[in-house]
């Protein structure tokens, strides 16, 4: 009974599938967009102990995204002047987490051997959410598929092997 009713309803059931097929080859989310306040970065304040800059920062947003952080020393006299630090540790690039007093080290002599002189220098921090996973959506989405796939396979092996085999007649010989 629940065969020849899949039977009768499989172009539907395919039809009805057909978004979320192609939802799952296209790669676009099916959930809804993210509404929360875009992550932001407050209270930069850095410190120079020898040849270490120590930068720390609260680092604003959802809890539950992560982040990529990346950050610039400038100079305020001197627009053109951009220090991007390279042989830095601790709560810079990717994978950070929203928090209070995020802090990392700049081992700046190893970037600019020469050091820095003067003053008026300052620390941009920039933050960008990461995406986030669906691959749980992915998994829900083929395995509904391929569960309606089967269903589908079997209720047309059992709908053709119930249907009689009709013989056509030989054509009439040649005169």
């Amino acid at each position: 009974m629940i065969l020849k009713t899949i039977a009768r309803y499989q172009r539907t059931i395919i039809l009805a599938m057909l978004p979320f097929v192609l939802l799952f080859v296209l790669e676009i989310p099916a959930t809804a967009q993210d509404t929360s306040p875009a992550p932001y970065v407050s209270n930069i304040k850095w410190s120079a102990k020898g040849d270490i800059i120590t930068v720390t920062y609260d680092l604003n947003g959802s809890a539950d995204a992560t982040y990529n952080i990346i950050t610039v020393m400038k100079r305020e006299n001197d627009p053109l002047f951009r220090a991007v630090p390279a042989a830095a540790e601790g709560d810079l690039g990717e994978g950070i987490s929203a928090g209070v007093s995020r802090e990392f080290r700049w081992y700046y002599r190893r970037d600019f051997p020469q050091g820095f002189i003067g003053e008026g220098y300052y620390f941009e921090v920039e933050v960008k959410q990461l995406p986030t996973s669906h691959t749980w959506m992915y998994y829900a989405i083929g395995g509904a598929a391929l569960t309606i796939g089967i269903v589908a396979l079997i209720a047309s092996r059992h709908q053709n092997s119930t249907r009689p085999v009709i013989e056509l007649p030989y054509p009439p010989p040649r005169p």
